[in-house]
């Protein structure tokens, strides 16, 4: 668990090197939007994407979309032999 946080981690720092990503602490305290659970002091990173991260996002769905397409075409395809 704790190489997968490191892991994650290292990932969140170089995407955000990379402008894709906007990071900024929150030690609670303050309101949280959308229901989270305050963090009772500690330091909690959130990331948000930017502008630029927003635009690779919608190249990522727009990529998926299509070849979903395909992968739900061949597994449809009856199989000879079965």
């Amino acid at each position: 668990m704790r190489k997968q946080r490191h892991r994650a981690q290292a990932d969140a720092n170089h995407n955000e090197h990379q402008g894709y990503l906007d990071q900024h602490s929150d030690y609670g305290g303050q309101s949280c939007a959308g229901g989270c659970t305050p963090t009772e002091g500690r330091e909690r990173k959130v990331y948000t994407l930017t502008a630029r991260g927003r635009g690779a996002f919608e190249v990522a769905v727009d990529a998926w979309q299509e070849v979903t397409g395909y992968i739900l075409k061949a597994v449809q395809v009856p199989q000879e032999g079965r």
